[in-house]
């Protein structure tokens, strides 16, 4: 089950890929708002970004979303050709060189060294791609080419890698030699003393990080919110928490049964039994609800 689930999400993250790709490259030539050679552009970053946080995926879609354009567009040659190639190589090389030291299977920008250890990379993958430009295009430039995936991969990339990443805490795929950075999980069931259990680590686990308590009781209410709807729903039922503590703070559930939306009320519900919840999600920065293959997964970035 828990495959059929990772498998899906690999989907998405290619569609998603392939259509934003897409839409920022026909926009883009159709309106001549930038006069640069067809492979060149702001969405140059897209290599950069998807394929560091996405790998492969993240590059299939956008080579998918290359090829798409070039159909819409009937221009179909060898600079596309070039586009679909350069992608791979500086979308795979972002991804593979990145978690080839770092052991945290994390994609954070926090410290200098990070930021350096970016930069190396893209610089080295941007002149790859230009020279390749020089040596396969008819017009044999080499500057568009270099500073198209360097430039927009630092100016356009950079913030939203931290957006991505660090705020709104989107999980990297990550290559088969790395395993993610687990935070603090635990199983909650409707016996009260699992739920005090895990309280219980949770404050441990957050003052690790140096949160303070009123953060922390903010985080516990919001759990024993979800829980709340979840337990009505399915009272046999046990909910699995991951609680990651970054610049924000993600909290996934996971909870097998029917289907149950915690962020909405019933036809006999009143508004005032989501209250709780609803100031929760007020000043949560994401908030998600899904239901596959008889799960009910949340997640919740504050």
């Amino acid at each position: 089950m828990q495959n059929k689930r990772t498998v899906r999400r690999w989907i998405q993250y290619t569609i998603a890929s392939a259509v934003v790709y897409l839409v920022l490259d026909v926009s883009v030539r159709v309106t001549g708002a930038i006069r640069v050679p067809d492979a060149v552009g702001v969405k140059n970053f897209l290599a950069v970004l998807l394929g560091l946080v996405f790998g492969p995926f993240g590059v299939a879609g956008c080579c998918m979303g290359c090829l798409m354009g070039g159909l819409l567009l009937s221009d179909l040659d060898i600079s596309l050709l070039y586009e679909c190639l350069s992608n791979i190589m500086v979308g795979l090389g972002m991804w593979c060189m990145w978690h080839w030291r770092n052991k945290t299977g994390t994609v954070f920008l926090k410290k200098p060294v990070d930021y350096r250890r970016y930069m190396l990379m893209l610089l080295s993958l941007s002149l790859m791609a230009g020279i390749t430009a020089f040596f396969m295009l008819p017009d044999h430039s080499f500057l568009p080419y270099f500073g198209g995936y360097f430039i927009m991969g630092i100016i356009v990339g950079i913030p939203i890698l931290i957006l991505m990443t660090s705020i709104v805490c989107v999980n990297p795929v990550l290559p088969p030699w790395r395993k993610r950075e687990e935070g603090l999980t635990g199983n909650v069931s409707l016996a009260p003393e699992t739920l005090t259990a895990f309280n219980e680590q949770l404050e441990e686990y957050a003052m690790s990080k140096k949160v303070k308590m009123k953060e922390i009781f903010g985080i516990q209410n919001c759990i024993e919110e979800v829980l709340i709807r979840f337990q009505e729903a399915n009272p046999d039922s046990v909910t699995r928490i991951r609680v990651e503590f970054h610049d924000s703070v993600s909290i996934d559930f996971e909870n097998d049964g029917i289907r149950c939306n915690p962020f909405r009320s019933g036809k006999d519900e009143g508004t005032e039994t989501l209250m709780g919840l609803k100031l929760i999600l007020h000043r949560a920065l994401r908030s998600s609800y899904s239901h596959q293959d008889g799960c009910n997964m949340v997640h919740i970035v504050m």
